[in-house]
């Protein structure tokens, strides 16, 4: 079971997915139960927490404990939210979920102004370097050594096959 780590990652995803909220608060019970019936993995509680810990580590999800006072002024410990971080929704994206894509840009424009001010530089169209290329371009397409690499040097009336 090498890649359980990357299906109880997903399995967090689906939930923050489904739900439309930026965290999941599905306790570690419905976690593994979740990764039991989508992947077929069984896991125990350890193991899970071994994953958590992990991911973690590298930096994909991040942890927020949440507590509430009783009426009787004592302490109740509620589940966890673990939220998907820039980087997890980075990793996301690379394999292959497409609305994580989404998220990263609002928590790199949100968290990181500086990284998202290089992004769109780099996203810009220089139009007067798009109109010269293209002037260039029409130029190009007339020389000789153009023509003759894609096969247009010779008889301009080609020969139509019949089918």
């Amino acid at each position: 079971m090498k890649h359980t780590k990357t299906n109880v990652f997903t399995t967090i995803a689906g939930v923050i997915r489904k739900y439309k909220k930026k965290y999941c608060l599905a306790s570690q019970e419905k976690l593994i139960e979740l990764v039991g019936s989508f992947y077929g993995v069984r896991i125990k509680r350890r193991q899970l927490n071994y994953h958590l810990a992990d991911l973690r580590k590298m930096g994909y999800i991040k942890t927020i404990r949440r507590v509430r006072r009783r009426s009787d002024g004592t302490l109740c410990l509620q589940t966890s939210a673990t939220c998907i971080t820039p980087a997890g929704y980075y990793a996301l994206w690379k394999m292959g979920c497409e609305w994580a894509k989404k998220m990263y840009d609002k928590l790199v424009k949100k968290y990181c102004p500086k990284i998202a001010a290089a992004i769109a530089e780099a996203n810009d169209i220089d139009m007067e370097e798009l109109m010269r290329r293209r002037a260039m371009a029409k130029e190009v397409m007339k020389t000789p050594e153009f023509k003759k690499a894609f096969g247009l040097d010779g008889d301009d009336r080609r020969y139509v096959p019949n089918f």
